[in-house]
């Protein structure tokens, strides 16, 4: 069976039946992803709630970094932590742009059924992340 795409950027059609994926390939799991059914609103609830809360506990121990730091009464560590976590949330920042980015792409993959090219994609982008 040919899946095709009228979305930019997937408009070649792959064909792969079964008898040709490589075992590891298991598109009942691809079949069963979560966020495909259901409600949008939900969807976007949970994402950001998740997302909200994993900000709020790095902003809870830059808190904590800045009231310890301000206790040891030196001007200077209070200046380097200030400027350290300027410099965190511009790295948070671009980590969270690309990851919305990256998983645009990687679900519409998935969406189209591309599940082995959208594999490819998740591995290639986790490994230029981790250098």
């Amino acid at each position: 069976m040919a899946l095709t795409s009228s979305t930019p950027g997937l408009t070649t059609s792959e064909e792969l039946p079964s008898q040709q994926l490589p075992p590891e390939v298991d598109l009942k799991a691809a079949r069963s992803a979560r966020f495909v059914h259901g409600s949008i609103m939900r969807h976007v609830v949970v994402m950001a709630g998740t997302g909200a809360i994993g900000l709020m506990a790095v902003f809870a121990v830059d808190l904590l970094n800045f009231w310890y730091i301000s206790h040891l009464h030196n001007p200077a560590l209070t200046a380097a932590i200030g400027f350290a976590a300027a410099l965190g949330y511009v790295q948070v920042a671009v980590s969270i742009g690309m990851t919305i980015g990256l998983g645009a792409i990687i679900g519409r993959l998935i969406g189209a059924r591309r599940v082995i090219r959208a594999r490819r994609f998740a591995s290639a982008s986790s490994l230029s992340w981790s250098v």
